[in-house]
């Protein structure tokens, strides 16, 4: 599709939300951007951009946290209220200080702490914002982002639809059904016209999958040599 964003979200999010086995639904505003620092103490023009693209991304802070838990991998400042505007959160990643090793090619801020001041360009808008907390995960993808709350986001890119661009969906852990289930509920809606519709594993790719086969052959030839092991010193032990 040549939609940058769903269509039709309300509705997808409605009906998802009364799904008997859909416990939280965090519809989400993505766009790509970029993070400028220390601006204010640029003396030529000609002196190096302190800044990084990255996607921002405009959340429910009550939805996003109960869906990921957004809130309890804020390692330092505070998480965003509802509402809450001339506020953003930063992936770790987005800072030079945070990351361990050489990134080549990665662009980083440098010095950016909470409370710092940051101009977030979006679309041809800038704005100035305030850090207000830093995200820090196991999840390079959510270290690499930058969010602010939706009611901001969408004065940002000048939406006022409420069309989002991600709906992400979490389902009860106790449920009989599967995530194959649930996506083929919301395909017989007639949704599939509007979004791509993608279980968590389906989103992930290949690479997931990859991961997974290379740690069981890795635990079968340990198993294996172990195995090898125990047997050897079983025989020397009774050979004695």
């Amino acid at each position: 599709s040549s939609k940058r964003f769903i269509e039709n979200s309300q509705s997808i999010i409605s009906v998802a939300e009364s799904l008997p086995e859909v416990e939280f639904v965090s519809p989400r505003y993505i766009e790509g951007g970029v993070i400028q620092a220390n601006y204010k103490t640029k003396t030529r023009v000609s002196d190096r951009q302190d800044e990084a693209g990255t996607e921002i991304v405009g959340i429910d802070p009550i939805k996003e946290d109960l869906l990921t838990g957004l809130s309890s991998i804020v390692s330092e400042g505070e998480y965003l209220k509802p509402g809450e505007e001339g506020l953003i959160l930063l992936g770790s990643s987005l800072m030079a200080e945070k990351l361990v090793g050489d990134a080549p090619g990665l662009d980083t801020l440098s010095g950016v702490r909470v409370g710092d001041k940051v101009r977030l360009k979006i679309r041809g808008t800038t704005k100035e914002m305030t850090v207000k907390g830093i995200v820090e995960s196991k999840d390079k993808n959510a270290d690499r982002r930058a969010f602010v709350v939706d009611k901001e986001m969408r004065k940002l890119i000048s939406r006022n639809d409420l069309n989002v661009d991600e709906i992400a969906i979490r389902m009860y852990d106790n449920t009989s059904s599967t995530p194959l289930i649930l996506k083929q509920k919301l395909l017989a809606n007639g949704f599939g016209s509007f979004a791509k519709i993608q279980t968590w594993k389906e989103a992930v790719g290949q690479f997931l999958e990859d991961i997974k086969l290379t740690f069981t052959i890795l635990g079968t030839v340990l198993g294996s040599i172990g195995l090898i092991v125990a047997s050897i010193t079983i025989f020397i032990v009774i050979f004695i």
